[in-house]
């Protein structure tokens, strides 16, 4: 029994709602993100880390994750 073109759509419809942004990063861009963030955190300089999350990653300043972003690095890196 196969399915029809209905169900094929609505599937491909909702599989593609679930994905996460990450899921759809290539992965040259995957590469380029994770070398930004390791160069920050071998640099430890908040200023670079904060220039990888807006640019590179997209948090908002004074976003939730921005926010958390900012507090993970100030937990590990507080002179």
């Amino acid at each position: 029994m196969t399915e029809s073109k209905d169900i094929q759509d609505a599937r491909a419809d909702e599989l593609s709602r679930i994905k996460r942004p990450a899921d759809r990063l290539t992965p040259r861009q995957r590469n380029r993100i994770l070398n930004a963030l390791q160069k920050a955190l071998e640099k430890r300089e908040r200023a670079f880390f904060e220039q990888v999350i807006v640019h590179e990653l997209g948090f908002a300043p004074g976003s939730d994750r921005y926010v958390r972003a900012m507090n993970l690095w100030d937990e590990h890196y507080e002179e």
